[in-house]
């Protein structure tokens, strides 16, 4: 009787296993032919992930919300709510205005796009960046004389390397924030990553300069940066939820790091001030709206999705495989990031 059990528990145990290796693989597989059909949406090939891992037993229906993190999930409705009221106020354009009317030359022009989509993206989710940056692309490409071509690339580029920089600049840096454990993480990135961030995002701008073959010229800015806000009621309140949100994210490292009662859960900091400011929002439903819902999707059916495939034991032979000996030395650090890089493409 009890070899019989062993047996049917091993033989639930492979089919687990298996169905990990599928889901993987599905998963893998639906991404790579995504680009044949780019209009259906990544969070909807996650979300039938998250479906076969429950219907198939990885996952039981009572444990998919231990699974999902919602942390990350609430600092994430929090800061697509602020951010989103930011862009339909036009604030985030002024804000850009504003940049491009301190440079007087073509080449100014270029660093100083690259330092302000770059900042944006780290201050104010890159997600928000990428919708609200090509017009802005588009606007500064034409003051400056400049390829509007070599301006999208910048922009791609440099909310790609600014999001890095915080812990809110994307909703992976937030992950990592939550799950990692990292003491005053808003802080410690800061600290470890802003000479780098900022030095890269300067190299990037050299490199399209000289790939481009721009030259040096005198330009003149022709935009009034005040005169892009559409609403100046939304515009406060985005600047105001946005500025103490990250303030009082500061303040929570700063107390940790003084061992003085602090907010563990930091994701519900952006999510509570956007509360807050719903009400007084001119239009209340179109800034919960702007909230990008398929982000949110994406995430919380990965949680379950990853939760079930950890569970079925595929990924540890994979992740022993890529590295064999717990280690944090120089080797290490090049094989993720070369497995990273691998694997984004």
């Amino acid at each position: 009787m009890i070899s019989a059990l062993n047996y049917v528990i091993n033989v639930f145990d492979d089919f687990k296993f298996w169905l990990g290796l599928v889901i993987l693989i599905y998963l893998t597989t639906a991404l790579v032919l995504r680009g044949r059909r780019p209009k259906t949406p990544i969070w909807s090939i996650m979300a039938f992930a998250s479906f076969m891992t429950i219907a198939f037993g990885l996952l039981s229906v009572d444990e998919v919300v231990r699974a999902i993190d919602f942390d990350v999930i609430l600092f994430l409705i929090g800061m697509f709510s602020l951010v989103g009221l930011a862009n339909s106020s036009g604030l985030l354009d002024a804000i850009a205005y504003w940049i491009a009317s301190r440079f007087k030359t073509s080449t100014g022009l270029i660093y100083g796009s690259t330092l302000l989509f770059g900042l944006l993206a780290a201050f104010v989710v890159n997600d928000t960046v990428a919708l609200m940056g090509p017009p802005i692309a588009y606007t500064l490409s034409r003051i400056g004389g400049l390829d509007p071509r070599m301006m999208f690339l910048l922009l791609a580029f440099s909310l790609t390397i600014g999001s890095t920089m915080t812990p809110i600049g994307n909703p992976q840096n937030v992950l990592i924030a939550v799950e990692s454990g990292v003491p005053a993480p808003f802080i410690t990135f800061l600290k470890v990553l802003a000479l780098p961030t900022i030095l890269n995002l300067l190299a990037t701008a050299w490199i399209l300069t000289w790939l481009f073959r721009v030259e040096k010229r005198r330009i003149e800015v022709g935009v009034i940066p005040h005169e892009a806000i559409k609403n100046k009621r939304d515009a406060l309140l985005a600047a105001l939820g946005i500025v103490l949100t990250i303030t009082l994210l500061v303040v929570n490292d700063l107390f940790e790091l003084m061992g003085l009662p602090h907010i563990e859960s930091r994701g519900l900091i952006p999510f509570v001030i956007a509360a807050g400011v719903y009400v007084y929002a001119s239009n209340p439903r179109a800034t919960l709206t702007s909230v990008d819902w398929g982000t949110i999707v994406f995430f919380m059916t990965m949680f379950i999705t990853m939760e079930g495939v950890w569970r079925s034991g595929v990924l540890q032979p994979l992740l022993a495989l890529i590295l064999r000996v717990k280690d944090t030395g120089f080797t290490d650090i090049v094989k993720v990031s070369i497995i990273s890089i691998l694997l984004s493409l």
